[in-house]
C-alpha cells in the first residue's frame, strides 16, 4: 500500500496543481513497482485526490508505466494507521515505511522489511 503525492509523485500540493501541471515521477519509483509486480505483490495506491481527480490519476500512473490493482481515491492526508494481525508462529506481518516527501525510494533499505 502506497501513498502517491510526495512518495510517488512530486507533490503539488493541491487540486489546480494536479489538474494543470505535468506530474514528475520521483526517484527509484518506477522500477521498484515494476519490480512489486514481477514478484507477484498486490500494489494498492491511495491518495488523498478527490475522486473527481481519479481520471487524470490513472492517466498519470499509466503514462508513467507504474503498475497497481487498486487505487484509493480520498483517503485523509493525516496519519494513516495499518491495522494486521500476526502470524501463527507470531511473526511481524505488517510494517511501514515513512519516506521523505519528494525524495523517492532510492535511498529506502528495502531489504529490511523484505521488499
Amino acid at each position: 500500500m502506497c501513498d502517491l503525492d510526495g512518495t510517488v509523485f512530486k507533490h503539488h500540493g493541491d487540486t489546480e496543481g494536479i489538474q494543470k501541471k505535468q506530474p514528475t515521477v520521483l526517484r527509484g519509483v518506477v522500477n521498484k513497482f515494476n519490480e512489486w509486480e514481477l514478484n507477484g505483490n498486490y500494489i494498492i495506491l491511495m491518495t488523498g485526490r478527490r475522486e473527481s481527480l481519479r481520471k487524470r490519476t490513472e492517466e498519470h500512473l499509466q503514462s508513467f508505466g507504474i503498475p497497481y490493482d487498486l487505487l484509493l481515491m480520498g483517503v485523509s492526508s493525516g496519519e494513516r494507521i495499518l491495522i494486521n494481525d500476526k502470524s501463527v508462529l507470531d511473526e511481524e506481518t505488517c510494517f511501514a515505511v515513512n519516506v521523505n516527501k519528494d525524495e523517492g525510494f532510492e535511498k529506502v533499505e528495502w531489504g529490511k522489511i523484505g521488499l
